[in-house]
């Protein structure tokens, strides 16, 4: 009599222990499940953030005094020819000057005013770039009048703001 019922409490400790493992098994699923969700939103949120700094960056470049036109009632966004070109100058000059002076407002980015119409020139007013390992870069392009003062014509021009981020690449 021992040999069934011993049998049948065999199987029964079995079904359990199956239990048991298919549980632990769906629970592990699940967090692994939950993890992921929860990176994706912290990646978009991040993703939010550069954006939000890039365009910071960009109307701190629109908002300084070294690059903003000196003509009164300019309502348009307006840089001065002379100051980007004495500015872009003093970049290529004496980059750790600019660079430590600035880096507190641009941090990792590069700045360039491209001058279209009526001439075609390129000024790069700052430029630090973040390691270029796993660099993502994110860029706001915004039109703008460049004001010659000595000539007293405007020209059309596009200023390029570029920030720099390194992700650091996860493992899971």
């Amino acid at each position: 009599m021992p040999g069934p019922v011993l049998r049948r409490g065999q199987l029964q400790i079995g079904e359990s222990m199956i239990v048991i493992i298919l549980i632990l098994i769906i629970g592990v699923f699940a967090l692994v499940f939950f993890a992921n969700m929860t990176k994706a939103k912290y990646q978009v949120r991040l993703g939010q953030y550069e954006d939000l700094n890039a365009v910071e960056t960009a109307h701190i470049v629109n908002s300084l005094y070294e690059l903003r036109c000196a003509k009164t009632g300019a309502t348009e966004v307006c840089v001065d020819k002379h100051k980007a070109l004495a500015f872009a100058q003093l970049q290529q000059d004496e980059p750790e000057l600019v660079n430590d002076y600035y880096f507190d407002l641009f941090r990792y980015s590069r700045i360039e005013l491209q001058e279209i119409y009526p001439e075609g020139h390129n000024y790069t007013l700052y430029e630090v770039n973040a390691s270029s390992q796993g660099q993502v870069v994110k860029a706001l392009v915004m039109p703008v009048a460049i004001y010659n003062n000595s000539a007293g014509t405007n020209s059309f021009g596009i200023l390029s703001v570029e920030r720099f981020y390194t992700r650091r690449s996860s493992t899971t």
